[in-house]
């Protein structure tokens, strides 16, 4: 991965995304923690078993996509064998409730983009599981945020289509190198 991403950072531990761009008027944009913020709401990577991955901040990567549409991160598990790993992509909207909707289709269409010009450059292959994530931090009570775009069947023939998975959660768990699944719920 650090060939084609020199920021790329190597971590085994949970990772939070967070974009301070709207609240900091484009002071600070986009980043990668590794403990939980206190000032804004963040999308989580869970990892309790602590795997090696990959995590990348695509904004520290504008010329690699030389103005194309892109999201906010991946996360990209590691393997010294040949078996399947995890590419995650990870695009946050912070919005008002009303414009969930919206912002959850300009998210997928970002998170379609990136995801197909990274396969096209060779970053990853077909040994990796991808995922599509669309985030809207302060709204998790309305999870999943695919409900609001597109049907169950549609979801199944964009997915087959790309051969990804789309989700909408702002937790993922990462279950095994090669799976994530989503948190376990209190009922």
């Amino acid at each position: 991965m650090i060939q084609y991403f020199q920021a790329a950072e190597r971590h085994d531990v949970d990772a939070y995304v967070v974009d301070y761009s709207e609240q900091t008027h484009k002071e600070q944009g986009v980043e990668i923690l590794y403990s939980k913020p206190k000032d804004i709401y963040a999308f989580h990577l869970s990892n309790p078993n602590h795997y090696t991955y990959w995590a990348v901040n695509f904004e520290k990567h504008s010329t690699f996509f030389q103005g194309e549409s892109n999201c906010e991160c991946m996360f990209a598990t590691i393997r010294t064998d040949h078996r399947r790993r995890v590419a995650l992509f990870v695009e946050l909207k912070y919005c008002k409730e009303k414009n969930i909707p919206r912002n959850a289709s300009e998210a997928l269409s970002q998170l379609i983009n990136t995801q197909k010009l990274i396969k096209e450059r060779g970053c990853i292959d077909n040994k990796y599981n991808v995922f599509l994530n669309i985030a809207i931090p302060e709204h998790s009570h309305k999870e999943p945020f695919t409900a609001f775009i597109l049907t169950p069947n549609d979801i199944k023939k964009v997915q087959d289509e790309l051969n990804v998975i789309i989700l909408g959660y702002n937790q993922v768990v990462i279950l095994t190198p090669s799976y994530i699944k989503l948190p376990r719920e209190d009922v």
